[in-house]
């Protein structure tokens, strides 16, 4: 790609539409807010159910009171991502096994890279 005039960067873009992976969690529930609250529509992915996971239902409470908030109870890992990513200005992947550790190492690689690759193609 080459650029005619160097992009403006003294002013930031307002994100319209993005995706959060690991909405349900700690971190990814917080962003989602801040981002709602700035009027950003977000898609937030994660595979913990909030009818059958007392926390996700905890953390995704005041987010589905947003009419930009788009939940979606799905798995990185083996949904269709095309349609999650259609239109999305950028991608927070925050999807990660409960807890700190769990979610370094070899388990979190996959998610990661099939994620990675979806927003490189989409």
């Amino acid at each position: 790609m080459h650029l005619t005039h160097p992009p403006d960067l003294s002013t930031p873009q307002r994100l319209r539409r993005v995706v959060v992976t690991g909405a349900a969690g700690f971190i990814g529930s917080h962003l989602s807010r801040a981002l709602l609250e700035a009027g950003t529509t977000v898609i937030g992915v994660d595979r913990r159910d909030p009818r059958r996971d007392p926390l996700a239902a905890t953390n995704l409470t005041e987010l589905t009171a947003f009419p930009n908030f788009v939940p979606l109870t799905a798995d990185v890992m083996t949904c269709p991502l095309d349609p999650v990513l259609l239109d999305a200005d950028a991608v927070f992947h925050l999807a990660a096994l409960p807890g700190v550790r769990p979610s370094w190492g070899p388990s979190s690689t996959p998610t990661s890279l099939r994620t990675s690759r979806a927003c490189r193609d989409s």
